[in-house]
């Protein structure tokens, strides 16, 4: 409604999200068990999107989410996977550089991540992405992000469109009385402006 009564054009959009909980004594990989649901909803591979905006809280929390990806075993034992995701491209990883240099606004990290996100994705013309932090207690959030063509988001789709189920359980987040989760938003995306 903001876009078009101020007449803003966006650059992008959030397409999905995901909240996760781990043990704290994990702390740090919340961005694993928040990124690969969205993944999975999507049948994409880490590889597949265009972009990654990793949070660094701290460099070896990245460097142990790369890892657990990597890890037949954590991929089996903490996200019920039949094994590894595989390695991240790290060229495709935090491209300007990660919290440690470009800042960590405590508070606002979520939104400068996906801000960057979007802007990374116009500026090099491609399409999909994903930005994802932890946080303190072993909690993380992800966005999976569309946009970058230079001319707004209007018209830019996910690359699927949602499983059945899915479909479902948004019908019945529709449905007066209906509790949702917040983790599932697939047709109310939040649109960012320049």
């Amino acid at each position: 409604e903001a876009v078009k009564q101020w007449k803003l054009k966006p650059i992008g959009k959030i397409t999905d999200s995901q909240w996760s909980g781990l043990d704290p004594a994990q702390m740090g990989l919340g961005p694993v068990h928040a990124a690969t649901p969205i993944l999975q909803r999507h049948g994409l591979g880490l590889n597949d999107l265009d972009a990654w905006e990793l949070n660094e809280a701290f460099a070896a929390q990245v460097m142990g989410c790369l890892e657990a990806w990597k890890s037949d075993d954590y991929c089996r034992e903490q996200l019920g996977l039949p094994g590894a995701l595989g390695a991240l491209d790290e060229d495709k990883l935090n491209v300007d550089g990660g919290a440690i240099a470009l800042g960590h606004p405590v508070g606002a990290s979520g939104a400068r991540i996906v801000l960057h996100l979007l802007h990374v994705l116009r500026q090099k013309k491609v399409r999909r992405g994903m930005a994802t932090i932890c946080i303190g207690g072993g909690l993380g959030g992800a966005w999976a992000s569309a946009g970058g063509s230079g001319s707004g988001a209007s018209g830019v789709q996910p690359a699927t469109e949602p499983s059945p189920a899915a479909t479902q359980r948004e019908k019945k987040r529709m449905t007066p009385g209906f509790t949702a989760s917040p983790t599932f938003r697939w047709r109310t995306p939040t649109r960012c402006r320049r």
